[in-house]
Parts: C-alpha cells; structure tokens; sequence
C-alpha cells in the first residue's frame, strides 16, 4: 500500500535520522567514545541518508554490502559481495573495473 504522504513521510524520517546522529555525536563526544555506523550500501544513498550532513558526525561508517548477491530476487548461485575482478561477467562492471 502506498500512501500519499509517504513521500512526506520518508522525507520526515530521513530527517529526523539527520537530527538523531547529531544527538549521539554529542553524547558521545562527552562520553570520549566513537560513533560509528553500519549503512545501506546503495547506488541512490540519499534516498535513506543526508550524507552530507551525517557523514562527517561519524568517526568511521561500514557498509553493508553482503546483499548483492544471492537474495530472493536473484537466480543462480550466490556469488561474492565484493569481487574485486569480475568472477564470469554476470554482471558487467561489478567490480573494480566497473568504477
């Protein structure tokens, strides 16, 4: 079901994980502790983060990217994450190559 305002919605909450990071930074630089983060991997990052604003209040981010392959919407074998050459050209430029 998509609602109307779910584009509202998603702004709002997009926002409001903006304003939540900012709130950690600050406790955790009172406390003198990290704060890092594991994120989305995506071609679109800005359709789930302001990255802009949230990536310099982390001290380090990872990305998750363990689901390109071998997910529910994929045939085949699983393959690796992150190849770094392509393994048999499933897809072209999934590698270093393709940057």
């Amino acid at each position: 079901m998509v609602l109307a305002n779910s584009h509202i919605t998603h702004t709002i909450q997009v926002s409001d994980f903006t304003a939540l990071v900012a709130d950690l930074r600050r406790a955790t630089d009172a406390a003198g502790m990290l704060l890092t983060s594991a994120l989305k991997a995506s071609s679109t990052p800005n359709l789930y983060y302001e990255l802009d604003k949230v990536a310099p209040l982390f001290d380090f981010i990872n990305l998750m990217s363990y689901d390109f392959h071998g997910g529910s919407w994929e045939e085949g074998p699983a393959n690796f994450h992150a190849p770094i050459v392509d393994c048999y050209a499933e897809k072209e430029n999934f590698d270093i190559h393709g940057m």
